[in-house]
């Protein structure tokens, strides 16, 4: 508190009297609402990566053959072809697909890895997504294929959605508007699902599974230091290599 010198003497008397009646109060009332924001340009190089795949694959009978072995086809991955959860991520039908899903991986991504770092929150955007599309394999069973990395980003979706609503539950507690953040993200499912063509079931599936990982997070974490987080971004890189490699 910056005061003039000369009123020292009331400025101290001022605060004692606070202090005194206000006894009850905790330290822990005076924390920020918000963890503090970590600087990232993940989302970035996540977006760069998904453009190599897509050059490197090729267009034409190539594509399809990647398609039909790496895709999240729902009969292969109930039969134990786990890695297509992962690796459907990564393929795109053609560029328009690919430049809608970067966008949402930018916009998105970058939310999560700025809450809760590079690491940790890539992470949990890639097993979100991936837990999203085996959920959507066991809801169809079979004659269901997806590619893409809209499960993703509907992953990082709920993910911002739970993240934020932590922040709301404490600045707005016991009142309706700590549940903002979860309607907003529906708001925007239901918007980015009317588009032709869109399973929006499916995509309301990786939604709810971004949304339980966000509240994991919430009830487990408050923050991560760096080591961990080192930890967290070479584990999504092994599931990435390791889902190619199997």
């Amino acid at each position: 508190i910056d005061v003039d010198p000369r009123h020292r003497s009331a400025a101290c008397r001022a605060i004692a009297r606070y202090l005194e009646e206000n006894k009850s109060l905790r330290a822990d009332e005076f924390a920020p609402s918000s963890p503090p924001a970590h600087k990232t340009w993940s989302a970035v190089y996540v977006a760069l990566f998904l453009i190599a795949v897509h050059w490197a694959i090729g267009p034409g009978d190539a594509r399809q053959m990647i398609v039909q072995s790496f895709g999240a086809d729902a009969g292969h991955i109930l039969a134990g072809n786990l890695f297509r959860c992962v690796t459907a991520l990564l393929l795109h039908t053609d560029a328009l697909h690919l430049l809608s899903n970067i966008f949402g991986i930018v916009v998105f991504g970058t939310a999560v890895a700025s809450h809760c770092g590079w690491g940790v929150g890539w992470l949990m955007i890639l097993l979100a997504g991936a837990a999203g599309n085996w959920i959507t394999a066991a809801w169809y069973r079979q004659a269901h294929l997806s590619i893409g990395a809209s499960t993703a980003v509907f992953a990082a979706v709920g993910l911002s959605a739970a993240l934020m609503s932590r922040i709301y539950s404490k600045r707005y507690e016991r009142s309706w508007r700590s549940w903002t953040p979860v309607a907003g993200g529906l708001a925007l499912l239901a918007w980015m699902g009317a588009a032709p063509h869109t399973d929006l079931a499916a995509l309301l599936r990786r939604f709810v599974s971004g949304l339980l990982f966000g509240l994991v997070y919430n009830r487990w974490f408050r923050s991560v230091a760096r080591p961990m987080q080192f930890f967290c971004a070479i584990l999504s890189a092994v599931l990435v290599v390791g889902g190619c490699v199997w």
